[in-house]
């Protein structure tokens, strides 16, 4: 039987989602979101720019919010659109969670120690380190009517790792050492949003990431003193106005 071939994107037969409910069931290593989804883009596709990252219509660096304030990934949900420079499969499409109307919240934590790594082979004794991941988010109305909502959401993730050195200095003297070399990284997201009718709908967020490093490069025959310290820190304000002039366009 004959069946007409429909242009919308939402038929699109060979797209991936994947909802909140199914992100918190795939092990999402250091909840790092578009690692997990990229294995899943087509190499052709992808530009020389690399993988192209849209959070909620905008093409950003990073996703911007911890792993629970995320609604739904797609890929190749619109393999041609006009509005991004890079084909389907090449594209994650990140939606973020709407305000609710009563106050919801979700809290994780991730902890891995070294305690029962075994030494490597250059350390004398065993590095000592760590990994914490706090992260979580809440959303709820702001005043009476739910018109107005927020949106709070955060990721703070503590490595603390050690590079074994094992090098010769000046005098030809074996140095053997373990040198901490610790990167942590805070990502916070705040979102005011206000509906100015059902279909019209407007939104302020605030989104910084810091990254602070310490003795980068260190390890093998890297000394401690030629280490690189770093602090990258990044704000970003966005607006948002949502207007629907119609249910079928």
């Amino acid at each position: 039987m004959w069946q007409a071939v429909s242009l919308e994107a939402g038929t699109n037969a060979d797209q991936a989602t994947a909802s909140s409910q199914t992100i918190e069931k795939v092990p999402v290593l250091d909840q790092d979101i578009v690692s997990t989804f990229t294995p899943f883009l087509a190499n052709s596709a992808v530009g020389s720019k690399g993988v192209t990252l849209v959070v909620d219509g905008i093409e950003m660096k990073g996703t911007g919010v911890s792993a629970s304030a995320i609604k739904s990934v797609s890929i190749n949900n619109d393999p041609y659109s006009a509005d991004s420079r890079s084909p389907g499969k090449g594209r994650i499409e990140i939606t973020t969670k709407t305000g609710t109307s009563k106050i919801h919240g979700t809290l994780n934590f991730t902890f891995r120690d070294s305690s029962t790594d075994a030494t490597t082979r250059f350390a004398l004794v065993q590095p000592q380190e760590q990994k914490r991941i706090y992260e979580g988010s809440v959303t709820g109305p702001l005043g009476r009517g739910a018109k107005t909502t927020f949106l709070l959401a955060g990721t703070r993730q503590e490595d603390d790792l050690q590079a074994i050195v094992h090098a010769t200095d000046a005098t030809d003297t074996i140095i053997t050492q373990n040198v901490a070399a610790p990167v942590h990284t805070t990502i916070f997201a705040v979102r005011v949003a206000r509906d100015l009718s059902p279909s019209h709908r407007i939104s302020f967020q605030y989104n910084v990431e810091d990254v602070v490093a310490r003795n980068q490069g260190t390890g093998g025959v890297v000394l401690a003193g030629t280490g690189v310290n770093s602090q990258l820190r990044e704000d970003d304000l966005f607006m948002n106005d949502t207007l629907a002039f119609s249910p079928v366009c």
